[in-house]
C-alpha cells in the first residue's frame, strides 16, 4: 500500500470514527433517557434539544466550510482567519443563546421555560467548527477524533448520571452542555500547539466571513427545519408525549447522517483544493460549464454514488422493520412510532446527497444561489408541517419531510446555475436509486410481512444487485484515491 493510500484509509477511518462517536453518543443518550425519564419529561427534553438544533445552525453560521476554503486559498493569513473565525463563532453562539431563551416560551406554547434552554445553551458550541477546520486542513483527523471522543463521553456521562439520580431536567440539560464546552477547550488546546487561538473581534473580518457563510447557514437551517419543525408543531398541537414518540424515530434517522458527514470531513478539503482555486473567494463560479471536466466534480460524482448505495441499503433494511426496531430500541411504548420511522428513513439518502451538494457548491463559490431556494423550502416545510401535523400528527409530519426533501432536489437539479454541478451527482445516484426502488416494490408485492428479517434480506439483495450490475466496483474506490490529495506537511496528530 502506498503512503497516499495509507493516509486516505487512515483519514477516512478517523473521519468516520469522529462522526460515529458524536452520533452514537447522541443516540445512546436518547435511547437511555427514554427509559430513565417519565414520558412527559422526556418529551420536554426532546423538544429542547430539537429547538436548540435550529439555533445551533444560526450559531455555526456555516463558518467551518468557509474557513476551510479560505485557509486553502490564503494559507499565509492562517492565524488571522482562524482567530477572526473564533471570535465570530463565539459571538454567534452568544446571540443565538439569547434569542433561543427569548422565544422558547412562545415556540412551546408556554410549556418550556427559558431557564431550561439556558442550562442547555452550551450545546450551541457543539462540533466547534474553527478548531475542527484548522485540524482538517493539516490532515489532523486523529486530533479531531480525540476531541470529539472526550466531549461525547463527558456529555453522555453527565446526562445519564443526572437522570439516574432523578435530578430535575435542568441538571440533565446542564450535563448535555458540559460535553461541548469540554470539546471546545480541548480542540483549541490542540490548535494552540501550532498558533495563537485568542479570539479576534474584527468587524470587517466578520463581514467577510459572513458574506460567504450565510448562504451555507441558510441551507443547513432548511435541512434542520425539516426534522425540527415537526417537534415544534407537535408540542403545540399534540403535547410532549407525541414529541417524544416522533423525536425518537427522527433521531434514529438523523444518526444515519454520520455516513455523509464523515465522508465530507475527508472529501471537502480535497474538493476545495481541486475546485476553489478556479474561483475567486465569494465569487459565483463563472465557469460552471466546465464542471464535468474538473477532477473535483468527478470526485463528487463518485461520492454521490457511494453515499446513495450505503444509505439506500440502510433504508431498505429499516423501512420494513420500523415497528420492531422502535420496540427493540426504545421499549414497547414506542412501537407506535414505527410507521413514522419507516417513512422518515427514506430521507436518509436525500440528506446524504444534500450534505454533498453543500460542500460542492461552497467549494465553487455558488452558495449564494441557494438563498432563494432556502426561502422557498423553509416556507414549504413550515406550511406542510403546520397542516399535516395539525390533521395527521406524527405520521403527517413524516410525509411532509419526505415530500419537501424530494422537491428540494428537483429544484436544485432544474436551476440553470446549479444544474452543471447537481445533475451529474443525481445521475451518479440514479442507478442505485432504480435498483432500490425495484427491490422495495418486489417486497411490497411479494406478500411478505414487515419485520427485521425481511429488511435484512431486502438490503442484502440490493447490495448484491449493485455489485452484480457494476453499480459498485473496486475501480471506483481506486479512482477516488487518485483524486484525493493531502497536504504534505505533517498532520497535527
Amino acid at each position: 500500500m502506498s503512503g497516499q493510500q495509507g493516509r486516505l484509509l487512515s483519514g477516512g477511518a478517523l473521519s468516520f470514527a469522529t462522526v460515529l462517536t458524536e452520533k452514537a453518543a447522541s443516540l445512546g443518550v436518547v435511547l437511555l433517557l427514554a427509559r430513565l425519564l417519565p414520558a412527559d419529561v422526556f418529551g420536554e427534553y426532546a423538544f429542547i434539544i430539537a429547538f436548540l438544533g435550529i439555533f445551533q445552525i444560526l450559531a455555526e453560521a456555516g463558518i467551518e466550510t468557509v474557513l476551510v476554503r479560505r485557509l486553502v486559498l490564503t494559507p499565509e493569513r492562517r492565524e488571522f482567519w482562524v482567530r477572526a473565525a473564533l471570535g465570530l463563532r463565539l459571538s454567534t453562539a452568544l446571540v443565538s443563546s439569547l434569542l433561543a431563551m427569548a422565544i422558547v416560551g412562545v415556540a412551546s406554547g408556554g410549556t418550556v421555560a427559558s431557564s431550561s434552554v439556558a442550562a442547555a445553551a452550551g450545546l450551541l458550541l457543539a462540533a466547534q467548527p474553527v478548531a475542527r477546520a484548522t485540524l482538517r486542513i493539516e490532515g489532523g483527523f486523529g486530533a479531531v477524533f480525540f476531541a470529539a471522543l472526550v466531549a461525547a463521553l463527558v456529555g453522555m456521562a453527565a446526562q445519564l448520571l443526572a437522570a439516574a439520580a432523578s435530578l430535575p431536567l435542568i441538571f440533565v440539560l446542564g450535563g448535555a452542555s458540559l460535553g461541548p464546552l469540554v470539546g471546545l477547550a480541548l480542540g483549541l488546546a490542540l490548535v494552540a500547539r501550532r498558533q495563537r487561538v485568542a479570539p479576534r473581534f474584527d468587524v470587517p473580518a466578520f463581514g467577510a466571513l459572513l458574506r460567504d457563510s450565510w448562504p451555507v447557514a441558510a441551507n443547513l437551517l432548511v435541512i434542520v427545519l425539516s426534522l425540527r419543525a415537526a417537534p415544534l408543531f407537535l408540542m403545540r398541537f399534540e403535547g410532549p408525549v407525541a414529541v417524544g414518540l416522533f423525536t425518537s424515530a427522527a433521531r434514529l434517522v438523523e444518526a444515519t447522517n454520520l455516513i455523509a458527514e464523515a465522508a465530507m470531513l475527508l472529501l471537502y478539503p480535497a474538493l476545495a483544493r481541486s475546485l476553489a482555486a478556479r474561483h475567486d473567494v465569494g465569487s459565483e463560479g463563472r465557469d460552471g460549464g466546465s464542471a464535468q471536466r474538473d477532477g473535483g466534480s468527478e470526485l463528487a460524482q463518485l461520492a454521490a454514488r457511494g453515499l446513495s448505495v450505503a444509505l439506500l441499503a440502510l433504508a431498505l433494511l429499516v423501512a420494513p422493520a420500523g415497528g420492531p426496531l422502535m420496540r427493540l430500541l426504545f421499549g414497547d411504548a414506542f412501537a407506535v412510532a414505527g410507521q413514522t420511522l419507516s417513512l422518515l428513513i427514506w430521507t436518509a439518502p436525500l440528506s446524504a446527497l444534500g450534505t454533498l451538494y453543500v460542500g460542492l457548491l461552497v467549494a465553487v463559490g455558488k452558495q449564494r444561489v441557494l438563498f432563494g431556494l432556502n426561502l422557498f423550502s423553509a416556507a414549504l416545510q413550515l406550511g406542510l408541517q403546520w397542516f399535516l401535523v395539525r390533521h395527521y400528527g406524527g405520521h403527517g409530519a413524516a410525509v411532509g419531510i419526505v415530500v419537501a426533501a424530494l422537491l428540494n432536489h428537483a429544484v436544485l437539479a432544474a436551476l440553470p446555475v446549479t444544474r452543471p454541478w447537481i445533475l451529474p451527482c443525481l445521475g451518479a445516484a440514479l442507478r442505485p436509486g432504480l435498483l432500490a426502488a425495484a427491490a422495495f416494490a418486489a417486497w411490497r408485492f411479494s406478500g411478505v410481512g414487515p419485520g427485521i428479517l425481511p429488511g435484512l434480506l431486502l438490503s442484502a439483495a440490493f447490495c448484491l444487485g449493485c455489485v452484480a450490475s457494476g453499480t459498485l466496483a473496486p475501480r471506483q474506490l481506486q479512482r477516488a484515491q487518485e483524486l484525493l490529495r493531502f497536504p504534505r506537511e505533517s498532520p497535527v496528530c
